[in-house]
Parts: C-alpha cells; structure tokens; sequence
C-alpha cells in the first residue's frame, strides 16, 4: 500500500503510538502524513518560561498549531533561565491553548522570591483561558516566608478572578516542597488559597504528595504569622497522600481531610508511629481511615545492623501488626529498606481475619516520583 493511500484513520492510529522523534520524522514523508501528524504532534507539549518560550518537542509555529495541544506543562526554573520578565509573556501565552485538557503547572526548581504571586496569576490564567480543562496537576517549591501574608487572597494588585472553575474539571494533583519551616502552616495558606481561586477545590483535589527540606538538621521551624485554622480548608476527595522526609508529626495535624475516601498512603517511619500511637489513644480516629487500601512506608533509615533478611523480618514484625489491627481494608503493605522496596500482599480469609501473604520484591515496579518531565510520559488527556 502506497503511503498516500492509508487511510486517515489507520495514521492517526499508528501516529498515536510513535515517539515525538519518530513523529516528527515521519511527517516528513510527504504532504498528507504531515498534515495528519501535526495533530498527533502537537497534543503533548511542553513549555519553559524562559526567553522567546522554549517548547519541548521544538516545533515550528506553535500559535498556529496550539488549539491542536491537549496536554500542557509549563515549567518555570531557577531565575537565570526565567526572569520575572519573561513570566508574563508566559502568562499571556496560556491564552493560546484554549483546548487543554491537562495541564501541569511545575516551579519546583525556581528559587525566586515572587513564586507565590506566580503561582496564582498563572493558575488564574489558565482556569480562564482554558474553558476543557479536566486536570490539572501543580508542583509547586514553597521557599521559606513567600507564603506569609496575613490575607492569602491578597498577594498583588494583578491577583486573578477568584472562585472560578472550568466546567469540565474533574481532578486535581497537588505536589508541594516545603523548606525548612513549621509545615502545618504553610499547606494550610496553599490550600486556603487554592479554595479560594478555584470553586470547588476542596472536593477536586484527588492526591497530594509533600515533600521536606530542612537545611537546618532538624524539624522545620520558623515565623508563623497566623494560627492554622482546621475548619478553613478541608479536602473532601483525598485518595492518595504522600509524607516524604517529613518531620516527626501526626498526619492529621499536617492534612485537614476526609480520610475515609483515603486508599494509598506513602509515610514516612518517624510519621507512622505516631500516627498508630493516635489510634491507640483515641480508639475511633482509627475509623477514619477504614478504607484505606495500599499502605508505603519509608524505612530507609532503618540501620542494618546484621543482614538484609534480619533486617526485613524485624519491620514486618514491627509494622505488620498494626497494620493489621487498625486498617480493615489493607491490601498491600509496602516497606522501603536501604536494601529494596518490598510488599506484602494482604486478604481476608474464610473466617474474615486478615492474612498476610508472602512478601515480594517491589523494587523494580517503582515510577518516577510525582512530576517528572518526561514527555514520553506526560498524562494523557481524555
């Protein structure tokens, strides 16, 4: 069969599967592949803010072709590569994309003093300009004291429209990197601000994942201008929540959320044992996450102090019974060493005790950390 005879379809299909190398090549072929390529080549893109807008893959004539974009990620790195000038011809530019499906907002790497406002004049701008949006993912750097304004709504005389969301939004994924200071308040002026720029927030945001860094050795401190108020945000769809290096606090003091709908939970150790410590105390929190399904906990600080196999049996036997007692619904429970990851598969017997099933190396099953920027791997729009 002549390339000029395939049917549209039968292209499209095979396009769908090329990389964005391949792709690019093979609308090179003739006339008709490029025309019904540039669709398929432009659905996933991304883009930093940076002089003249770097796009990833390169393409030519990005504004001609950005209805075609599904997936967006914009990414803003340290302040060399994206001077506050640059931001808001960046900003500007999200008004081009107005068929996004996903988009992906991520500072993680950007040290410059102003994030905060950036955050939010972006996310403004694109729950206005982008009317399909249905998920939207933010990773976002808090560096220590950007966040600390006694009104949250109030970070500049630009600030967006508050209180909107685009019909069709149906998730979002929040990934936040915290430095150095108390943790409690700045999630909670995120999330008090989030509330307020997109309706409905509180029952959209699906998963979070937080990440610390201390460079001070110890537990993060620092100014609290406000007391944290639990009853000011509360997320009412929480199904995936991740503690990473996190200090030695209870969960439920970190996250105001409605644990039932909880069913992954990545913890740290240091958070586990208070967290059970909790339960054992007050003998109905433990309800609260009655549905939880997949439990990982981070003990890859534990010491080896013999060899591997000592060094598992005794975090089965420290973690497992616990695990056992306190959430009925488990199905995994998976134990980060220094050695390996491995999971223990968990059921429910004849006689409805749960029992614990042969552990299993993991190790090789693990995914990049939430927000890697491989566009091989970019989500795909709906």
């Amino acid at each position: 069969m002549a390339a000029r005879t395939i049917p549209a379809e039968t292209l499209l299909g095979i396009f769908d599967h090329l990389s964005k190398k391949d792709l690019f090549l093979a609308r090179q072929v003739c006339s008709r592949w490029r025309v019904v390529g540039t669709p398929a080549l432009y659905r996933q893109l991304s883009f930093h803010a940076r002089e003249g807008n770097s796009y990833y893959p390169v393409v030519e004539d990005v504004p001609k072709n950005a209805h075609h974009v599904k997936g967006l990620s914009l990414n803003i790195y340290d302040s060399n590569t994206s001077p506050s000038q640059y931001i808001s011809e960046t900003i500007q530019t999200l008004q081009l994309f107005s068929n996004v499906r996903t988009f992906v907002y991520n500072d993680k790497d950007y040290a410059n003093s102003l994030k905060w406002c950036i955050l939010w004049k972006v996310l403004g701008q694109a729950i206005t300009s982008m009317p399909h949006l249905a998920s939207l993912h933010i990773y976002h750097y808090i560096p220590s004291g950007t966040w600390q304004n006694p009104n949250p709504l109030d970070d500049s005389p630009d600030s967006p429209v508050l209180r909107q969301r685009p019909p069709n939004l149906q998730d979002i994924t929040v990934e936040l990197r915290i430095d150095r200071f108390e943790p409690s308040h700045c999630i909670a002026a995120f999330f008090e601000r989030l509330f307020a720029a997109v309706e409905g927030a509180e029952y959209l945001v699906s998963q979070v994942w937080l990440f610390w860094y201390s460079t001070n050795g110890g537990n993060p401190r620092g100014p609290s201008p406000r007391n944290w108020d639990p009853n000011a945000w509360k997320l009412q769809n929480l199904q995936a929540l991740g503690l990473f290096d996190s200090p030695h606090l209870l969960l439920t003091t970190i996250v105001s959320a409605d644990f039932s709908k909880l069913k992954t939970l990545h913890i740290h150790a240091r958070n586990f044992a208070p967290l059970i410590t909790y339960f054992s105390r007050e003998t109905t929190a433990a309800a609260g996450f009655r549905n939880l399904e997949m439990i990982s906990i981070d003990a890859t600080g534990a010491v080896i102090y013999l060899t591997f196999t000592h060094l598992k049996n005794s975090l089965i036997e420290q973690y497992l019974p616990d695990v056992l007692k306190y959430f009925p619904s488990i199905k995994e429970l998976e134990i980060m060493t220094p050695c390996e990851i491995f999971t223990i598969p968990i059921s429910r017997g004849n006689d409805g005790v749960l029992v614990a099933g042969e552990p299993y190396d993991s190790s090789a099953f693990v995914q990049d950390e939430p927000g890697d920027d491989d566009m091989e791997k970019f989500p795909h729009p709906g």
